[in-house]
């Protein structure tokens, strides 16, 4: 009994919907109390009817009603949609998506490029298509607004960082500028005391090769100086040399003089005077040209003679 009660206020749903399709204009709210009003009486018409009996016994007559009505269900829409189809044509775009009419979209649009079948399939997709996009729409919206809310944020961060550059790039240009005048400034003032330090050095190098000349002419003396002493000394030790070896000899003809005996006697004693002489003198003169050529050899390092070079020394 509650099935058909449901069936019955289904049926009056569904033509109250038809209804207020077939009268666009007006007359909606009549046809619905009319409805309501019959199949008020139709459903406890059917709640007497079958007052007493069990499930099983109205299986039959349950199955045999749904299928009765379906198939008024479809007579009617289908009568609905044939008296209404030039209407519906014309205002399709928001009659196609109605479940009362789909099935019958070819009926109504009569394609001419397809079947009516084949354009109630295609329309049933459509309308399918644009449910399910609702739907997902619908869904999606927290993600869409996650993501513009991530990407607002990421803007945001950048456009800081952007700011932040953009003001290191600020304080960077101020500081080269700064740092640029300063040294600008700098060299200003230094070029000057460049100018006048590099005249300093010219200055000083050039004391430096006057007193350089000085020196080596000192030294240069001094060397010359040298050569004459030592010269001068060389001829003091062949002189002392020279005086020696007269001497010697003299002395040395003194004695063969006397060997020879009487026939010697007056060579021996011209010989020996000399030799007396020549002693004395070696004696008054070797004193002090030795403290000379000692004084000398210390003095100056002087040990020999020029001629005669020294001992080579070992490295």
């Amino acid at each position: 009994m509650e099935v058909l009660r449901r069936v019955a206020e289904s049926i009056g749903q569904l033509t109250e919907n038809v209804g207020g399709i077939a009268n666009p204009n007006g007359n909606a709210n009549a046809n619905v109390s009319d409805n309501n009003s019959h199949f008020g009486t139709f459903s406890a018409w059917i709640k007497f009817l079958y007052k007493n009996k069990t499930f099983d016994q109205l299986l039959t007559d349950i199955v045999l009603s749904l299928l009765v009505i379906f198939l008024y269900l479809c007579a009617y829409a289908y009568a609905k949609v044939r008296a209404n189809s030039n209407m519906i044509r014309e205002n399709w775009p928001v009659y196609r998506c109605n479940p009362a009419y789909m099935p019958f979209a070819g009926m109504v649009m009569q394609p001419t490029d397809m079947s009516n079948s084949e354009y109630a399939q295609m329309n049933f997709e459509y309308c399918l298509q644009n449910t399910l996009n609702n739907v997902a729409k619908s869904f999606m919206e927290p993600l869409y607004y996650t993501q513009s809310l991530a990407g607002s944020i990421l803007n945001g961060i950048a456009s800081a960082l952007n700011n932040l550059r953009e003001l290191i790039y600020y304080i960077r240009n101020g500081i080269t500028s700064v740092i640029a005048d300063i040294m600008a400034r700098t060299l200003n003032v230094m070029q000057p005391v460049m100018y006048i330090i590099i005249k300093i050095r010219d200055v000083i190098g050039k004391i430096q090769g006057l007193v350089t000349t000085q020196l080596y002419t000192i030294y240069g003396a001094y060397k010359t100086m040298l050569s004459g002493l030592r010269a001068i000394f060389e001829i003091i030790v062949i002189i002392l040399i020279a005086l020696v070896a007269t001497i010697v000899g003299v002395w040395i003809g003194v004695a063969v003089a006397i060997a020879f005996g009487p026939f010697g006697i007056p060579t021996m004693i011209a010989l020996t005077a000399t030799g007396v002489v020549l002693t004395a003198f070696f004696v008054g003169v070797a004193v002090p040209l030795g403290y000379i050529a000692d004084f000398m050899a210390k003095t100056l390092k002087i040990s020999g003679l020029a001629v005669i070079p020294s001992k080579p020394r070992r490295r």
